[in-house]
């Protein structure tokens, strides 16, 4: 049996400008200031809500150079369409040459890569999800 396709919001198809393929994060402003990450979210279900129950997650410059690592455990709501997260705390790899180029970018964007398990619910089924995201365009912010 075929399975069902997903679009993301606005677009109509499951094609848009980063290689044909969908994505859960639109974007990423990081404030290095209060340690804290907020992102637009699109989901592909256009009459339910996603509840992301708990992130363990990590960002990553270049493929390989840790940024950072958020672990957050508190319920938000993601529903049909674009949304914005709560300010999610980050936890800084400062030694890293990941986050030399988080602070080189302050001001402006990079991309970066985004990996981790991600808890999520949808009505009262839950799962555990592995999530990879890469090339997400990440404004840098004070």
């Amino acid at each position: 049996m075929p399975t069902p396709r997903l679009s993301t919001p606005g677009t109509g198809n499951d094609k848009d400008s980063d290689n044909g393929k969908p994505h859960f994060i639109d974007d990423a402003t990081f404030h290095l200031f209060s340690s804290t990450a907020q992102f637009t979210l699109l989901s592909p279900l256009q009459h339910s809500t996603i509840y992301i129950e708990s992130i363990d997650a990590q960002a990553i410059y270049n493929h390989t150079e840790p940024v950072g690592k958020i672990v957050y455990d508190y319920p938000f709501a993601v529903p049909p369409g674009a949304s914005e997260s709560p300010k999610l705390p980050v936890d800084w790899s400062l030694e890293s040459v990941g986050y030399d180029a988080v602070e080189r970018a302050l001001g402006g964007s990079l991309k970066l890569d985004a990996k981790g398990t991600i808890g999520i619910r949808l009505g009262q089924w839950t799962e555990t999800i592995w999530y990879f995201g890469s090339g997400i365009g990440a404004r840098i912010r004070l």
